[in-house]
Protein backbone atom coordinates (compact mmCIF):
# COMPACT_ATOMS: atom_id res chain seq x y z
CA UNK A 1 0.00 0.00 0.00
CA UNK A 2 1.08 3.67 -0.65
CA UNK A 3 1.96 5.86 2.25
CA UNK A 4 -0.25 8.32 1.02
CA UNK A 5 -4.01 7.19 0.59
CA UNK A 6 -5.94 9.52 -1.41
CA UNK A 7 -10.09 10.46 -1.23
CA UNK A 8 -11.37 7.97 -3.33
CA UNK A 9 -8.79 5.18 -2.03
CA UNK A 10 -9.01 2.81 1.08
CA UNK A 11 -6.50 0.66 2.95
CA UNK A 12 -7.16 -3.14 3.01
CA UNK A 13 -8.00 -5.50 5.62
CA UNK A 14 -4.50 -6.53 5.69
CA UNK A 15 -3.42 -2.93 6.24
CA UNK A 16 -5.76 -2.68 8.62
CA UNK A 17 -5.23 -5.55 10.37
CA UNK A 18 -1.69 -4.94 10.61
CA UNK A 19 -1.44 -1.51 11.85
CA UNK A 20 -3.70 -2.58 14.76
CA UNK A 21 -0.96 -5.32 15.28
CA UNK A 22 2.35 -3.14 14.76
CA UNK A 23 3.41 -4.97 11.62
CA UNK A 24 3.12 -1.62 9.48
CA UNK A 25 6.23 0.44 8.63
CA UNK A 26 5.42 4.46 10.20
CA UNK A 27 4.93 5.80 6.90
CA UNK A 28 2.26 3.72 6.39
CA UNK A 29 0.97 3.60 9.57
CA UNK A 30 0.89 6.67 9.61
CA UNK A 31 -1.60 7.05 6.44
CA UNK A 32 -3.96 4.52 7.66
CA UNK A 33 -4.37 6.31 11.26
CA UNK A 34 -4.90 9.77 9.46
CA UNK A 35 -7.88 8.30 6.67
CA UNK A 36 -9.58 6.77 10.01
CA UNK A 37 -9.22 9.76 11.91
CA UNK A 38 -10.52 11.47 8.11
CA UNK A 39 -13.63 9.69 9.43
CA UNK A 40 -13.89 6.78 6.99
CA UNK A 41 -16.75 4.27 7.94
CA UNK A 42 -16.55 1.43 5.41
CA UNK A 43 -12.98 1.22 7.28
CA UNK A 44 -14.07 1.92 10.43
CA UNK A 45 -16.30 -1.42 10.13
CA UNK A 46 -13.72 -2.97 8.55
CA UNK A 47 -11.19 -2.60 11.27
CA UNK A 48 -13.32 -3.64 13.57
CA UNK A 49 -12.67 -7.41 14.04
CA UNK A 50 -9.25 -6.59 14.97
CA UNK A 51 -10.52 -3.90 17.89
CA UNK A 52 -11.89 -6.95 20.06
CA UNK A 53 -9.18 -7.78 22.10
CA UNK A 54 -9.07 -4.20 23.13
CA UNK A 55 -12.52 -4.39 24.53
CA UNK A 56 -13.98 -6.19 27.48
CA UNK A 57 -16.29 -8.40 27.95
CA UNK A 58 -20.21 -7.84 26.54
CA UNK A 59 -18.61 -5.40 23.96
CA UNK A 60 -16.03 -7.62 22.82
CA UNK A 61 -18.69 -10.46 22.47
CA UNK A 62 -21.25 -7.54 20.86
CA UNK A 63 -17.91 -6.29 17.85
CA UNK A 64 -16.85 -9.92 17.70
CA UNK A 65 -20.61 -10.80 16.18
CA UNK A 66 -21.88 -7.57 14.58
CA UNK A 67 -18.66 -5.38 13.64
CA UNK A 68 -21.36 -3.00 12.43
CA UNK A 69 -21.91 -2.37 16.04
CA UNK A 70 -18.63 0.17 15.68
CA UNK A 71 -20.74 2.97 14.45
CA UNK A 72 -23.27 2.11 16.41
CA UNK A 73 -23.47 1.19 20.27
CA UNK A 74 -19.53 0.28 20.77
CA UNK A 75 -18.55 3.76 18.63
CA UNK A 76 -17.57 5.53 21.80
CA UNK A 77 -15.76 2.31 22.71
CA UNK A 78 -14.37 1.44 19.28
CA UNK A 79 -12.59 5.15 19.02
CA UNK A 80 -10.94 4.44 22.61
CA UNK A 81 -9.70 1.04 21.45
CA UNK A 82 -8.57 3.24 17.83
CA UNK A 83 -6.56 5.76 20.41
CA UNK A 84 -4.76 2.88 21.70
CA UNK A 85 -4.22 1.19 18.91
CA UNK A 86 -1.99 4.47 18.02
CA UNK A 87 -0.70 4.74 20.94
CA UNK A 88 0.68 1.44 21.55
CA UNK A 89 2.08 1.75 17.81
CA UNK A 90 3.48 5.03 18.80
CA UNK A 91 1.29 7.16 16.56
CA UNK A 92 -0.28 8.98 19.34
CA UNK A 93 1.73 11.74 21.19
CA UNK A 94 0.27 11.41 24.92
CA UNK A 95 -3.38 11.65 23.17
CA UNK A 96 -6.41 11.80 24.94
CA UNK A 97 -6.37 8.67 27.55
CA UNK A 98 -8.94 6.37 29.06
CA UNK A 99 -10.36 7.31 32.57
CA UNK A 100 -7.66 5.77 34.97
CA UNK A 101 -5.14 5.15 31.66
CA UNK A 102 -1.67 7.01 31.46
CA UNK A 103 -1.95 8.92 28.60
CA UNK A 104 0.63 7.30 25.64
CA UNK A 105 3.53 5.36 27.18
CA UNK A 106 3.64 6.94 30.69
CA UNK A 107 3.76 4.61 33.36
CA UNK A 108 5.88 2.33 30.73
CA UNK A 109 6.83 -1.11 32.18
CA UNK A 110 7.16 -4.22 31.58
CA UNK A 111 5.49 -6.58 29.19
CA UNK A 112 5.67 -9.73 31.00
CA UNK A 113 6.50 -19.41 29.02
CA UNK A 114 7.82 -19.54 28.45
CA UNK A 115 6.12 -16.87 26.68
CA UNK A 116 5.72 -17.39 26.43
CA UNK A 117 5.92 -17.20 28.29
CA UNK A 118 6.77 -11.98 27.57
CA UNK A 119 10.20 -9.38 28.46
CA UNK A 120 11.29 -8.68 31.60
CA UNK A 121 10.93 -5.30 33.36
CA UNK A 122 14.28 -4.39 31.96
CA UNK A 123 13.89 -4.78 29.08
CA UNK A 124 13.78 -2.20 26.10
CA UNK A 125 10.35 -0.45 26.00
CA UNK A 126 8.29 -2.20 23.47
CA UNK A 127 10.65 -5.31 23.41
CA UNK A 128 9.00 -8.70 22.87
CA UNK A 129 7.00 -10.89 25.50
CA UNK A 130 8.02 -9.19 28.31
CA UNK A 131 8.34 -10.85 31.98
CA UNK A 132 6.07 -10.85 33.85
CA UNK A 133 7.38 -10.60 37.55
CA UNK A 134 11.22 -10.40 38.05
CA UNK A 135 11.74 -8.77 35.15
CA UNK A 136 8.23 -7.64 34.77
CA UNK A 137 8.24 -3.82 35.42
CA UNK A 138 10.53 -0.92 34.28
CA UNK A 139 10.81 2.12 36.61
CA UNK A 140 10.44 5.22 33.99
CA UNK A 141 12.72 6.50 31.67
CA UNK A 142 16.34 5.87 32.07
CA UNK A 143 18.80 8.51 32.08
CA UNK A 144 22.26 7.80 29.43
CA UNK A 145 24.22 7.09 32.14
CA UNK A 146 21.97 4.44 33.88
CA UNK A 147 21.52 3.18 30.28
CA UNK A 148 25.13 2.70 29.93
CA UNK A 149 26.01 1.29 33.20
CA UNK A 150 23.27 -1.31 32.56
CA UNK A 151 24.87 -1.87 29.25
CA UNK A 152 28.29 -2.62 30.81
CA UNK A 153 26.73 -4.84 33.49
CA UNK A 154 25.16 -6.88 31.10
CA UNK A 155 28.14 -7.36 28.70
CA UNK A 156 30.42 -7.69 31.89
CA UNK A 157 27.41 -10.94 32.88
CA UNK A 158 27.27 -11.89 29.20
CA UNK A 159 31.52 -12.33 28.75
CA UNK A 160 32.94 -13.58 32.23
CA UNK A 161 29.71 -14.78 34.30
CA UNK A 162 28.07 -14.11 37.20
CA UNK A 163 30.64 -14.49 40.09
CA UNK A 164 32.42 -11.46 38.19
CA UNK A 165 29.45 -9.27 38.46
CA UNK A 166 28.21 -10.20 41.43
CA UNK A 167 32.04 -9.78 43.02
CA UNK A 168 32.26 -6.30 40.87
CA UNK A 169 32.25 -3.05 42.87
CA UNK A 170 30.49 0.42 42.01
CA UNK A 171 29.38 1.20 38.90
CA UNK A 172 28.75 -2.42 38.33
CA UNK A 173 27.42 -3.47 41.01
CA UNK A 174 24.18 -2.67 43.37
CA UNK A 175 20.79 -1.76 41.88
CA UNK A 176 22.91 -1.92 38.16
CA UNK A 177 23.63 -5.50 38.97
CA UNK A 178 20.32 -6.72 40.06
CA UNK A 179 18.94 -4.92 36.80
CA UNK A 180 21.49 -7.04 34.73
CA UNK A 181 20.37 -10.19 36.58
CA UNK A 182 17.00 -9.76 36.42
CA UNK A 183 17.27 -9.60 32.36
CA UNK A 184 19.82 -12.39 32.52
CA UNK A 185 17.58 -14.66 33.96
CA UNK A 186 14.52 -13.83 31.89
CA UNK A 187 16.49 -14.47 29.15
CA UNK A 188 17.80 -17.63 29.84
CA UNK A 189 13.81 -18.98 30.33
CA UNK A 190 13.94 -21.37 27.15
CA UNK A 191 17.78 -22.21 27.22
CA UNK A 192 18.59 -23.11 30.98
CA UNK A 193 15.99 -23.12 34.04
CA UNK A 194 18.56 -24.12 36.53
CA UNK A 195 21.22 -21.05 35.17
CA UNK A 196 17.82 -18.57 34.98
CA UNK A 197 17.08 -19.60 39.34
CA UNK A 198 20.60 -18.62 39.74
CA UNK A 199 20.92 -15.43 38.35
CA UNK A 200 17.45 -14.52 39.75
CA UNK A 201 18.33 -15.66 42.80
CA UNK A 202 21.27 -13.77 43.18
CA UNK A 203 19.54 -10.45 42.13
CA UNK A 204 17.47 -10.78 44.92
CA UNK A 205 20.09 -11.56 47.68
CA UNK A 206 22.14 -8.23 46.05
CA UNK A 207 18.43 -6.52 46.18
CA UNK A 208 18.51 -7.43 49.65
CA UNK A 209 21.52 -4.97 50.33
CA UNK A 210 20.37 -2.34 48.64
CA UNK A 211 21.11 1.34 50.13
CA UNK A 212 17.34 2.79 50.52
CA UNK A 213 18.95 6.20 51.56
CA UNK A 214 20.87 6.29 48.30
CA UNK A 215 18.16 4.31 46.00
CA UNK A 216 15.06 5.51 47.56
CA UNK A 217 13.01 3.17 49.61
CA UNK A 218 10.31 2.52 46.49
CA UNK A 219 12.97 1.71 44.42
CA UNK A 220 14.60 -0.57 46.86
CA UNK A 221 12.08 -2.79 47.20
CA UNK A 222 10.53 -2.62 44.21
CA UNK A 223 13.75 -4.20 42.91
CA UNK A 224 13.25 -6.86 45.62
CA UNK A 225 9.79 -7.69 44.76
CA UNK A 226 11.07 -8.05 40.62
CA UNK A 227 13.86 -10.29 42.08
CA UNK A 228 11.61 -12.48 44.17
CA UNK A 229 8.94 -12.73 41.60
CA UNK A 230 11.64 -13.37 39.22
CA UNK A 231 12.69 -16.54 41.30
CA UNK A 232 9.12 -17.46 41.94
CA UNK A 233 9.15 -18.05 38.08
CA UNK A 234 12.35 -20.01 37.80
CA UNK A 235 11.38 -22.39 40.22
CA UNK A 236 8.01 -22.66 38.99
CA UNK A 237 9.62 -23.66 35.40
CA UNK A 238 11.70 -25.62 37.70
CA UNK A 239 8.57 -27.64 38.64
CA UNK A 240 9.19 -26.59 42.61
CA UNK A 241 6.01 -25.38 43.03
CA UNK A 242 6.14 -25.02 47.17
CA UNK A 243 8.91 -22.99 46.49
CA UNK A 244 7.82 -20.98 44.25
CA UNK A 245 4.47 -20.08 45.88
CA UNK A 246 6.70 -18.72 49.01
CA UNK A 247 8.91 -16.66 46.51
CA UNK A 248 5.63 -15.14 44.91
CA UNK A 249 4.38 -14.58 48.75
CA UNK A 250 7.79 -12.26 49.57
CA UNK A 251 6.95 -10.37 45.68
CA UNK A 252 3.62 -9.46 47.39
CA UNK A 253 4.86 -8.25 50.54
CA UNK A 254 7.77 -6.01 48.80
CA UNK A 255 5.31 -4.83 45.99
CA UNK A 256 2.76 -3.52 49.37
CA UNK A 257 5.78 -1.71 50.48
CA UNK A 258 7.12 -0.16 47.26
CA UNK A 259 5.93 1.86 44.48
CA UNK A 260 2.65 -0.52 44.35
CA UNK A 261 3.13 -0.09 40.22
CA UNK A 262 -0.18 -1.88 38.57
CA UNK A 263 2.43 -3.10 36.07
CA UNK A 264 4.07 -5.02 38.26
CA UNK A 265 1.56 -6.15 40.05
CA UNK A 266 0.20 -7.62 36.40
CA UNK A 267 3.68 -9.42 36.15
CA UNK A 268 3.03 -11.01 39.71
CA UNK A 269 -0.66 -11.83 38.89
CA UNK A 270 0.76 -13.58 35.75
CA UNK A 271 2.55 -15.67 37.54
CA UNK A 272 0.10 -16.29 40.09
CA UNK A 273 -1.83 -17.69 37.68
CA UNK A 274 0.19 -20.22 36.37
CA UNK A 275 1.06 -21.65 39.69
CA UNK A 276 -3.13 -22.17 39.95
CA UNK A 277 -2.73 -23.16 36.37
CA UNK A 278 -0.46 -25.94 37.06
CA UNK A 279 -2.14 -27.37 39.65
CA UNK A 280 -5.36 -27.85 37.86
CA UNK A 281 -7.27 -24.63 39.45
CA UNK A 282 -8.34 -23.11 36.36
CA UNK A 283 -11.08 -21.23 36.77
CA UNK A 284 -9.08 -19.17 39.63
CA UNK A 285 -6.00 -19.08 36.79
CA UNK A 286 -8.65 -17.80 34.51
CA UNK A 287 -10.00 -14.89 36.52
CA UNK A 288 -6.06 -13.94 37.70
CA UNK A 289 -5.09 -13.60 34.21
CA UNK A 290 -8.46 -11.32 33.69
CA UNK A 291 -7.04 -9.19 36.38
CA UNK A 292 -3.37 -8.83 34.61
CA UNK A 293 -5.41 -8.72 31.14
CA UNK A 294 -7.13 -5.58 32.12
CA UNK A 295 -4.27 -3.60 33.69
CA UNK A 296 -2.16 -4.27 30.52
CA UNK A 297 -5.64 -3.18 28.26
CA UNK A 298 -5.77 0.20 30.54
CA UNK A 299 -1.79 0.73 29.91
CA UNK A 300 -1.76 0.25 26.56
CA UNK A 301 0.50 -2.85 26.31
CA UNK A 302 -0.84 -5.20 23.44
CA UNK A 303 2.48 -7.56 23.72
CA UNK A 304 1.67 -8.43 27.41
CA UNK A 305 -1.86 -8.50 26.47
CA UNK A 306 -1.16 -11.00 23.88
CA UNK A 307 0.76 -12.54 26.56
CA UNK A 308 -2.02 -13.48 28.81
CA UNK A 309 -4.17 -14.26 26.01
CA UNK A 310 -1.96 -17.33 25.50
CA UNK A 311 -2.14 -18.19 29.09
CA UNK A 312 -5.74 -18.24 28.89
CA UNK A 313 -5.82 -20.31 25.91
CA UNK A 314 -3.61 -22.99 27.45
CA UNK A 315 -5.44 -23.37 30.55
CA UNK A 316 -8.88 -23.36 28.52
CA UNK A 317 -7.71 -25.82 26.52
CA UNK A 318 -6.75 -28.09 29.30
CA UNK A 319 -10.22 -27.71 30.71
CA UNK A 320 -11.54 -29.01 27.82
CA UNK A 321 -12.81 -26.19 26.30
CA UNK A 322 -10.51 -26.13 22.71
CA UNK A 323 -12.79 -23.72 20.62
CA UNK A 324 -12.76 -20.87 23.82
CA UNK A 325 -8.97 -21.35 23.44
CA UNK A 326 -8.61 -21.03 20.19
CA UNK A 327 -10.54 -17.60 20.24
CA UNK A 328 -8.10 -16.11 22.74
CA UNK A 329 -5.22 -17.66 20.47
CA UNK A 330 -6.86 -16.00 17.39
CA UNK A 331 -7.23 -12.77 19.52
CA UNK A 332 -3.31 -13.15 20.73
CA UNK A 333 -2.41 -12.82 17.23
CA UNK A 334 -4.37 -9.32 16.39
CA UNK A 335 -2.55 -7.78 18.98
CA UNK A 336 1.45 -8.86 17.87
CA UNK A 337 2.81 -10.31 14.51
CA UNK A 338 6.66 -10.81 13.85
CA UNK A 339 7.81 -7.39 13.57
CA UNK A 340 6.16 -6.54 17.06
CA UNK A 341 6.85 -9.22 19.43
CA UNK A 342 8.27 -12.71 17.50
CA UNK A 343 8.39 -14.96 20.26
CA UNK A 344 4.47 -14.31 21.33
CA UNK A 345 3.44 -14.66 17.85
CA UNK A 346 5.57 -17.81 17.88
CA UNK A 347 4.40 -18.77 20.87
CA UNK A 348 0.68 -17.98 19.92
CA UNK A 349 0.84 -19.76 16.77
CA UNK A 350 2.33 -23.08 18.38
CA UNK A 351 -0.18 -23.95 20.69
CA UNK A 352 -3.15 -23.06 18.74
CA UNK A 353 -1.32 -25.26 15.78
CA UNK A 354 -1.21 -28.13 18.99
CA UNK A 355 -5.02 -27.38 19.81
CA UNK A 356 -6.17 -27.47 16.34
CA UNK A 357 -4.33 -30.93 15.61
CA UNK A 358 -5.59 -31.93 18.67
CA UNK A 359 -9.29 -31.61 17.70
CA UNK A 360 -8.53 -33.00 14.55
CA UNK A 361 -7.95 -30.02 12.51
CA UNK A 362 -4.55 -30.86 11.33
CA UNK A 363 -4.66 -28.86 8.42
CA UNK A 364 -5.44 -26.05 9.83
CA UNK A 365 -2.59 -26.31 12.20
CA UNK A 366 0.06 -27.22 9.36
CA UNK A 367 -0.85 -23.82 7.89
CA UNK A 368 0.16 -22.29 11.70
CA UNK A 369 3.41 -24.19 10.65
CA UNK A 370 3.94 -22.63 7.46
CA UNK A 371 3.51 -19.23 8.89
CA UNK A 372 5.41 -19.69 11.73
CA UNK A 373 8.54 -20.99 10.45
CA UNK A 374 10.04 -18.14 9.54
CA UNK A 375 10.61 -16.93 13.32
CA UNK A 376 12.18 -20.30 14.63
CA UNK A 377 15.30 -19.42 16.14
CA UNK A 378 18.36 -19.91 14.10
CA UNK A 379 19.57 -21.38 17.76
CA UNK A 380 18.91 -21.97 21.46
CA UNK A 381 15.33 -21.57 22.66
CA UNK A 382 15.44 -25.00 23.10
CA UNK A 383 12.26 -25.36 25.32
CA UNK A 384 9.88 -23.53 22.41
CA UNK A 385 11.84 -25.10 19.44
CA UNK A 386 11.11 -28.44 20.98
CA UNK A 387 7.61 -27.99 21.16
CA UNK A 388 7.45 -26.58 17.58
CA UNK A 389 8.74 -29.60 16.53
CA UNK A 390 6.74 -31.41 18.63
CA UNK A 391 3.66 -29.87 16.93
CA UNK A 392 5.60 -30.23 13.45
CA UNK A 393 5.46 -33.79 14.06
CA UNK A 394 1.96 -34.36 15.20
CA UNK A 395 0.83 -32.38 12.05
CA UNK A 396 3.33 -35.20 9.98
CA UNK A 397 1.64 -38.31 11.66
CA UNK A 398 -1.52 -36.48 11.26
CA UNK A 399 -0.85 -36.20 7.63
CA UNK A 400 0.58 -39.94 6.78
CA UNK A 401 4.04 -38.87 6.90
CA UNK A 402 5.72 -40.98 9.79
CA UNK A 403 9.28 -40.51 8.33
CA UNK A 404 8.54 -36.63 8.99
CA UNK A 405 7.11 -37.78 12.05
CA UNK A 406 9.95 -39.39 13.52
CA UNK A 407 12.41 -36.81 12.69
CA UNK A 408 10.54 -34.36 14.30
CA UNK A 409 9.82 -36.49 17.12
CA UNK A 410 13.89 -37.07 17.52
CA UNK A 411 14.26 -33.28 17.34
CA UNK A 412 11.80 -32.43 19.67
CA UNK A 413 12.88 -35.01 22.36
CA UNK A 414 16.81 -33.32 21.52
CA UNK A 415 16.08 -30.08 22.04
CA UNK A 416 14.22 -30.76 25.42
CA UNK A 417 16.74 -32.76 26.46
CA UNK A 418 19.09 -30.05 26.04
CA UNK A 419 16.85 -27.56 27.78
CA UNK A 420 16.99 -30.04 30.49
CA UNK A 421 13.35 -31.29 30.48
CA UNK A 422 13.69 -34.96 30.35
CA UNK A 423 9.97 -35.72 31.61
CA UNK A 424 9.09 -33.82 28.68
CA UNK A 425 11.51 -35.93 26.11
CA UNK A 426 9.75 -38.60 27.61
CA UNK A 427 6.16 -37.52 26.74
CA UNK A 428 6.99 -36.90 23.50
CA UNK A 429 8.23 -40.71 23.05
CA UNK A 430 4.86 -41.77 24.67
CA UNK A 431 3.55 -39.41 22.48
CA UNK A 432 5.33 -41.19 19.18
CA UNK A 433 4.84 -44.20 20.35
CA UNK A 434 1.08 -43.69 20.45
CA UNK A 435 1.27 -42.04 17.10
CA UNK A 436 2.98 -45.20 15.62
CA UNK A 437 0.05 -47.41 16.95
CA UNK A 438 -2.75 -45.34 15.33
CA UNK A 439 -1.04 -46.25 11.89
CA UNK A 440 -1.25 -49.69 12.53
CA UNK A 441 2.67 -50.52 13.67
CA UNK A 442 1.32 -51.77 17.31
CA UNK A 443 4.63 -53.27 17.99
CA UNK A 444 7.14 -50.42 17.23
CA UNK A 445 4.47 -48.21 19.28
CA UNK A 446 4.45 -50.74 22.55
CA UNK A 447 8.30 -50.93 22.35
CA UNK A 448 9.12 -47.33 22.27
CA UNK A 449 6.73 -46.81 24.67
CA UNK A 450 8.09 -49.25 26.98
CA UNK A 451 11.19 -47.87 26.76
CA UNK A 452 9.67 -44.12 27.37
CA UNK A 453 8.09 -45.37 30.55
CA UNK A 454 11.77 -46.92 31.81
CA UNK A 455 12.75 -43.86 30.65
CA UNK A 456 10.54 -41.88 32.53
CA UNK A 457 10.74 -43.91 36.50
CA UNK A 458 14.22 -43.16 36.38
CA UNK A 459 13.25 -39.92 37.23
CA UNK A 460 12.12 -38.47 40.74
CA UNK A 461 8.45 -38.77 39.89
CA UNK A 462 5.35 -38.03 42.41
CA UNK A 463 2.88 -40.75 43.24
CA UNK A 464 0.66 -40.48 40.66
CA UNK A 465 2.72 -40.24 37.54
CA UNK A 466 4.62 -43.08 38.59
CA UNK A 467 1.98 -45.68 39.24
CA UNK A 468 0.42 -44.93 35.58
CA UNK A 469 4.14 -45.38 33.96
CA UNK A 470 4.05 -48.95 36.24
CA UNK A 471 1.12 -49.83 35.07
CA UNK A 472 2.03 -49.48 31.33
CA UNK A 473 5.02 -51.26 31.92
CA UNK A 474 3.02 -53.75 32.91
CA UNK A 475 -0.02 -53.93 30.67
CA UNK A 476 2.95 -53.66 27.86
CA UNK A 477 4.49 -56.97 29.33
CA UNK A 478 0.85 -58.96 29.92
CA UNK A 479 -0.66 -58.33 26.10
CA UNK A 480 -4.52 -59.25 27.99
CA UNK A 481 -4.55 -55.94 29.27
CA UNK A 482 -2.47 -54.14 26.68
CA UNK A 483 -5.40 -51.64 26.05
CA UNK A 484 -6.06 -50.89 29.93
CA UNK A 485 -4.21 -47.77 29.39
CA UNK A 486 -4.64 -45.97 26.17
CA UNK A 487 -1.29 -43.77 25.43
CA UNK A 488 -2.75 -40.86 24.06
CA UNK A 489 -4.96 -40.17 27.10
CA UNK A 490 -1.83 -41.58 29.36
CA UNK A 491 0.16 -38.80 27.69
CA UNK A 492 -2.38 -35.80 28.24
CA UNK A 493 -2.70 -37.40 32.32
CA UNK A 494 1.29 -37.07 32.34
CA UNK A 495 1.10 -33.45 30.70
CA UNK A 496 -1.60 -32.79 33.50
CA UNK A 497 0.18 -34.14 36.65
CA UNK A 498 3.67 -32.02 35.63
CA UNK A 499 3.24 -29.93 38.80
CA UNK A 500 -0.64 -31.00 39.52
CA UNK A 501 -0.47 -33.09 42.50
CA UNK A 502 -4.03 -33.17 42.45
CA UNK A 503 -4.50 -34.70 38.98
CA UNK A 504 -5.78 -38.38 38.78
CA UNK A 505 -5.36 -41.32 36.12
CA UNK A 506 -8.42 -42.38 36.36
CA UNK A 507 -10.54 -38.98 35.56
CA UNK A 508 -8.57 -39.53 31.91
CA UNK A 509 -9.22 -42.91 31.36
CA UNK A 510 -13.22 -42.15 32.04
Amino acid sequence: MSAVILSDLHPGTTELTDLVRGELGRPDARAVRDHLRAGCQACRVAIAPALVPWLDGAAAGLLRREPAAALGPLRAACERALLDVFAAAGLAARGPAREGRPAGRAGRGREAREAPEGDGSDAPAGSDDGAAGGSGVAGGRRRPREVAARAAAAAMLGERGLRALVLRRRPLAGDVAVEALLRSSWELRFDDPRRMFDHAEHAGVIAGTLDAGRLGAERVHDLQCRAAAETANAQRILGRHEAAQDALSFAMERFHIGSRDRLLAAGIFEIQARLLGDQDDHGTAAAVLDEALAIYRRHRQPVAMARVLVSHAIYAAEAGEPERAITALRDALLLVGPRRAPTVTLAARQNLGMILTDTGRWREARAQLWQSRQLWPAEGRFSLVGRLHWLQAKVAGAAGDLDGAARAFAASRDCLLRFGDGYGAGLVSLDHAAALEGAGQVESGRALAAAAADELLELDLPREPAVALQLLRTSLRFRATADAIPLARLVRFLHAAQGNPRARLHTYLA
